[in-house]
């Protein structure tokens, strides 16, 4: 998208504690300013794998076209 203004950060979740504190639904968990766009707020907080829906069923992650509208 030609953004330079976007700054990416990785944690490593890697206690149940930490999974608590940072609220982590599950791995991957993509944020945007401190918000989950794809949670719907009845996920449960911990350390678990993660399925994202997707047009084409769920997924381990969101797509390509998923993450850009979400940017846009």
């Amino acid at each position: 998208m030609g953004r330079d203004d976007v700054r990416v950060e990785r944690w490593l979740v890697q206690s149940s504690e930490q999974a608590e504190d940072l609220k982590f639904i599950g791995s991957p968990t993509i944020q945007f300013d401190g918000r989950d766009p794809f949670a719907s707020g009845d996920e449960a907080v911990g350390l678990m794998c993660r399925l994202y829906e997707t047009p084409t069923g769920q997924s381990g992650s969101p797509t390509a076209g998923q993450l850009l509208e979400v940017l846009s």
